[in-house]
């Protein structure tokens, strides 16, 4: 590891995997160096926008109340894309030195990974041009290395500096990061992650069979060998049942909430990879839905690719009148109305809605007389602690 600024460091010699590349049978392995590799699409846009939309808000939230903040970009790649667009380490800063500009006083201190030695070299250059090296309070760390070779240090400087934190986990392949990195990650204080879940090539390691270092790379992926039960599993029903078993394990590894975005691909139906956001607070979990949800395409989970950017989702969702979901689930019951985003959070009827749709849905059943609503925590509006009573089914004439 070396901060920018300090003697230089030799490069590291090995490339890293970085995923498989299809033939007839066997993965073999590619170099993320390539300049294909960083050619800016589409995709690349979406996940740096999901990045930085929720990280500005965090920065804000968590910056009120903790002096000093932690950001970890795992595998931080280049500085620039091949056509100059700035990379998520480059993003990051910048979202950085605007706050900074705003006369506020939080100390960050930003983690950046790259095992691969042009792509470091690149990532170097680039943070030694930027602005934030006027900034005192910005401290940025560079480790030429794997993700699952740096994290033990890295966490350890977060544990003891007792830094909230958000790790960015963005891989070219499937070996890095294991579920029980993500395990020690969630274990921090404060701690969330972002990670791209490459299921595309997880999927179809999967049908490879007698193969035991890609059967040891799945075990360390899911943190578990349940995925042995899916082999029989096709089409949809595999997907499903892939991203459940995932979910479940990083819940098990200590998310509490755990929201997801798919990545379509541009030629043809299948998902290309999942940004999967895992926290253990309530707040984090609204807030990215918020923002994956704005961010997708219409009436999906996600990014139907570009085909498919306009029109129905790939996925039959299930997507019910809001209103009449809500009224069925909670008919005789008083929640409030954090408590009810919370509680439907990842449910499949709510995929596409934000809280500004709950606020709707919940104020056409007031007018409907199907709910009555005592303000708690606003005098007009509906947040937080304010309570929401659902009449029984029997007392409405809404449906």
């Amino acid at each position: 590891m070396r901060e920018v600024g300090a003697s230089p460091r030799p490069a590291v010699g090995a490339l890293p995997r970085c995923g498989p590349k299809w033939g007839s049978r066997r993965p073999v392995q590619r170099e993320c160096g390539r300049a294909q590799k960083w050619a800016y699409d589409l995709h690349t846009e979406i996940k740096h926008r999901i990045l930085i939309q929720y990280l500005n808000p965090w920065l804000t939230i968590l910056g009120s109340s903790y002096n000093s903040l932690a950001y970890v970009d795992g595998f931080a790649g280049r500085g620039r894309y091949v056509s100059g667009e700035a990379g998520s380490p480059l993003l990051v800063l910048d979202a950085l030195v605007a706050r900074l500009n705003t006369h506020l006083q939080e100390e960050f201190v930003c983690r950046f990974v790259e095992a691969h030695p042009e792509n470091y070299a690149n990532l170097e250059a680039e943070i030694a041009r930027h602005p934030v090296s006027r900034y005192s309070r910005i401290t940025c760390k560079l480790y030429p290395s794997t993700f699952s070779a740096a994290s033990s240090e890295i966490m350890a400087d977060i544990r003891q500096r007792r830094q909230p934190s958000f790790f960015f986990v963005d891989p070219f392949g499937y070996d890095d990061p294991s579920m029980a990195t993500l395990q020690e990650v969630l274990e921090l204080p404060r701690a969330e992650v972002l990670v791209n879940l490459m299921f595309n090539f997880a999927h179809r390691a999967m049908n490879i069979q007698g193969n035991s270092k890609l059967t040891q790379i799945l075990d360390s992926l899911f943190g578990s060998h349940e995925w042995i039960n899916l082999i029989p599993l096709v089409g949809q029903e595999r997907e499903r049942a892939f991203m459940e078993l995932y979910r479940n394990q990083l819940r098990r590894s200590g998310a509490k909430h755990v929201v997801r975005f798919r990545m379509g691909d541009d030629q043809i139906a299948r998902t290309l990879y999942y940004l999967i956001h895992g926290t253990k607070h309530s707040k984090g979990g609204m807030l990215m839905k918020d923002v994956m949800v704005a961010l997708a395409s219409p009436g999906q989970r996600g990014y139907g690719g570009a085909t498919r950017h306009i029109s129905m989702p790939l996925f039959d969702l299930q997507q019910r009148d809001l209103p009449k979901f809500l009224h069925s689930r909670y008919a005789g019951r008083t929640i409030t109305f954090d408590d009810l985003i919370i509680d439907t959070l990842e449910d499949e009827e709510t995929a596409t809605s934000q809280e500004k749709d709950y606020r709707a849905a919940i104020r056409e059943l007031e007018r409907n007389g199907a709910v009555t609503i005592q303000q708690i925590t606003t005098t007009y509006g509906l947040d937080g602690e304010d309570e929401i009573t659902f009449a029984l089914h029997r007392q409405s004439n809404l449906f």
